[in-house]
């Protein structure tokens, strides 16, 4: 079976299948146009020396050949990829790096993480990635919490972004430096570990383990302290924004699900401001989770002002005339 391999780890899922992935996270900014054809793919070029990444039309094309069976003279291999228009070339790992504007490390990573399978075990002991597997099942497997302990507890990356250190402490916030990213621990409604969803600060690529059920985060603090009116926002930053501004909240870290709702229809909520991205995906996020609510939730859209895109881009000044003008809660 053709595969790409990375150090002791194989990637066996299939390119199309990858690239369909790396369009949806960079939110469609790049490979507007993927086309299977024959033994290989042809793509538009996200180098940014091209078209700034966004062209148009897809002269890059991808090998989908393994070397191993090609009859081909040039003996190209399998993933290799060259645009001709701009003449950018290199294996699938540069590839997935022009995707993101970073380097081949950060590309490797992004792979390993998302579809990696240890081929050789028995020979060194690596840090353990979660394959995506696309029929996610409800089991639910807890994380043993000392897995925390590895992390930083702080970085100014969270600091820029306007929270406060004592909120992200109190949620257990941590930072990798080694790969450079944010990580938000999610707990069940039980304050039992379930997910680590992670945030690389430099590409702002979000990571969630895609083979278990979507929790919701912080909703733990939102059982126990018995609250019945709340907001629900997308993103874990959004969410601790909130409660750096004394705002009770919960996220659904990206696209709501509907096993987030079968949750909060269980809590016995009274009140819930629906807070989400002021753009497309928003607004249908926010028909999704009125569709989903139970009709005894009195439900809230709370509008984010001045062409702002979530509540973390605006000023401690905004953020209180929000509170006033939709009567938002608040812990104090």
């Amino acid at each position: 079976m053709t595969e790409l391999r990375i150090g002791n780890y194989v990637i066996k899922e299939p390119l199309l299948n990858i690239l369909e992935e790396i369009k949806i996270e960079l939110a469609g900014n790049k490979l507007a146009d993927i086309r299977p054809k024959d033994d290989e793919i042809l793509v538009t070029c996200p180098n940014d020396n091209h078209a700034g990444g966004c062209e148009k039309t897809p002269d890059c094309h991808i090998n989908l050949l393994d070397v191993n069976d090609s009859e081909n003279i040039n003996k190209i291999e399998y993933g290799y990829f060259h645009c001709f228009a701009c003449n950018a070339s290199g294996d699938f790992v540069k590839f997935v790096a022009l995707c993101f504007s970073s380097n081949e490390e950060f590309a490797k990573k992004w792979l390993i993480q998302n579809y990696g399978e240890l081929k050789f075990s028995h020979t060194i002991q690596l840090e353990r990635f979660s394959p995506i597997n696309k029929n996610k099942t409800n089991k639910v497997q807890y994380l043993d919490e000392s897995i925390l302990d590895k992390y930083q507890p702080w970085t100014p990356y969270l600091q820029k972004r306007g929270l406060k250190r004592n909120v992200c402490e109190y949620f257990k916030v941590k930072y990798d430096p080694k790969f450079r990213q944010v990580i938000f621990p999610c707990y069940d409604i039980h304050n039992k570990l379930v997910m680590l969803p992670k945030r690389n600060i430099d590409t702002k690529v979000f990571y969630l383990d895609k083979d278990v059920s979507k929790p919701l985060y912080c909703v733990n603090y939102i059982v126990e302290h018995n609250l019945k009116n709340i907001c629900l926002v997308e993103g874990p930053i959004d969410c601790l924004t909130c409660y750096s501004n004394n705002i009770p909240a919960v996220a659904t870290l990206g696209s709501p699900a509907e096993e987030q709702f079968e949750i909060l229809n269980k809590l016995q909520l009274k009140h819930i401001y629906l807070m989400f991205d002021n753009d497309e995906a928003g607004q249908k996020f926010t028909a999704y989770a009125k569709a989903h609510l139970n009709k005894r939730i009195l439900i809230d859209v709370v509008k984010i002002p001045n062409g702002k895109k979530d509540i973390n881009d605006l000023s401690p000044e905004e953020i209180t005339e929000l509170i006033k003008q939709y009567k938002l809660p608040t812990l104090v």
